[in-house]
């Protein structure tokens, strides 16, 4: 009765979990087997990411294992028995996907193999544990692209065009019928985070689930970045000043690493209590910059406008507009919009709690504030200074609570095919608050 009644509650569980957990985590499945190709019983399997022990687990009776949840990121999958070690560095883990390792081989038969060998994990060209169709962008990539805006990067992706208005369009569908999630919440709003809180972004453009939602578009996945065991961080600064008319600037900034350590000064050492922190501010003199040269008044015409904006008719009656009496020589050239420039400051903190390797605790939040010069066309030639300000707020905030259920090694082989058992079972608890202001 007891086991049927925690059944129950882990079922329960597992369905308040929603589809964000469905999409956040990932999975490793693989084989272990000896020199005759033969699967391995009970041979250890440990997970680490960043130098940090994850989880791990145990192969069944044909040397199969799985390990479940992980989050996005490249793992060090290491297999061991009877004293050999495999490990294989680079393992790739996707959200919402399973990565397969086929056939890790163990020599079992005496001194024919080294005690620790080392093998660089590379992606299969035909990916079983990717049924949908799109595009898995990695930390390596984004930090190689020339954009420095999250949504630009997207437009790299095969099946997704960015209109000018900056919203990304997938498969051909409008830029508003696509959906976007960052660590398991649906965003609303405006879509960006700094790019240096990014770990991977996973493009669904075709193939999506029912799971997803009703929309028509695709669905984009950010997977931010998790603990480290060593502190590290960034500072950076683009400008355009001396390249162009524009005055682009951006500063960027990042810190992660440990708050609090389990087991300090030891080999075993891992980080209780991590943080993730990241910032961009950027300012831009033009934010929609023009192809060619702009007309405008003068400043001498448009004082005088301004003192005069009614004239005495020609024909001796009435009064005219002044603009309408304005000549070529009235005017200058200007290569950026006047009174168009854009302020932006968008951070991102997370801080990741983890008692033991079964329990993680995961609190992060996002500010995003903007504040433009709305560029109208009409005003621009007399009526620059009066462009109206545009401002959005957003913030958005999370907490998520993951338990897991590590297999149990003290049980014999009996025990384990007739007893009841939770192993590689987990559940999820999210719960998130958006506010978004407009004026």
């Amino acid at each position: 009765m007891r086991k049927s009644l925690l059944l129950l509650l882990i079922l329960l569980s597992t369905t308040f979990a929603l589809t964000a957990q469905q999409q956040v985590s990932g999975e490793i499945q693989g084989k272990i087997v000896d020199e005759k190709g033969g699967g391995i019983p009970f041979a250890n399997v440990v997970i680490s990411l960043n130098g940090i022990q994850v989880t791990g687990t145990a192969t069944d009776f044909n040397g199969f294992f799985s390990v479940k949840p992980l989050d996005p990121g490249r793992y060090l999958v290491s297999a061991s028995y009877i004293g050999k070690v495999v490990n294989i560095s680079d393992v790739a883990v996707s959200a919402g996907r399973t990565t397969f390792i086929d056939n890790i081989v163990i020599n079992t038969s005496e001194a024919t193999q080294l005690d620790v060998i080392d093998i660089v994990w590379e992606r299969p060209a035909i990916d079983h544990g990717k049924p949908e169709t799109g595009t898995t962008i990695s930390r390596e990539v984004i930090e190689k692209m020339p954009r420095t805006d999250l949504v630009g990067t997207l437009s790299y992706a095969a099946g997704t065009y960015q209109s000018d208005e900056g919203l990304i369009s997938i498969g051909g569908s409008r830029g508003n019928a696509t959906r976007y999630m960052v660590d398991g919440m649906w965003m609303i709003g405006t879509v960006d985070l700094p790019m240096d809180a990014v770990d991977e972004v996973n493009i669904i453009t075709s193939g999506v689930d029912a799971s997803q939602g009703d929309f028509t578009g695709g669905v984009v996945s950010f997977s931010t970045r998790g603990p480290s065991r060593k502190h590290s961080g960034s500072v950076e600064y683009f400008t355009s000043q001396f390249l162009d008319p524009f005055g682009y600037h951006e500063a960027r900034f990042s810190a992660l690493g440990p708050l609090l350590n389990q087991y300090r000064k030891t080999d075993s050492a891992r980080p209780m209590v991590g943080y993730l922190l990241t910032g961009t501010f950027r300012y831009e003199l033009d934010t929609d910059p023009p192809a060619l040269d702009m007309y405008v008044a003068k400043d001498d015409v448009l004082a005088d406008l301004k003192a005069n904006p009614l004239r005495p008719s020609a024909f001796g009656e009435g009064l005219v507009k002044s603009t309408e009496l304005i000549h070529l020589e009235d005017m200058r050239t200007v290569r950026h919009k006047l009174n168009n420039d854009g302020k932006t400051m968008n951070l991102y903190g997370k801080i990741d709690i983890k008692p033991s390797l079964t329990t993680n605790i995961t609190i992060g939040s996002s500010f995003y504030h903007n504040q433009n010069n709305a560029y109208i066309r009409v005003f621009h030639m007399f009526n620059s200074e009066n462009h109206p300000i545009t401002d959005a707020t957003d913030f958005r905030g999370y907490i998520k609570f993951r338990q897991s259920f590590l297999p149990d090694k003290d049980k014999t082989q009996t025990e384990q095919i007739s007893g009841y058992t939770l192993d590689n079972a987990f559940y999820t608890i999210q719960v998130d608050y958006q506010k978004l202001l407009r004026n």
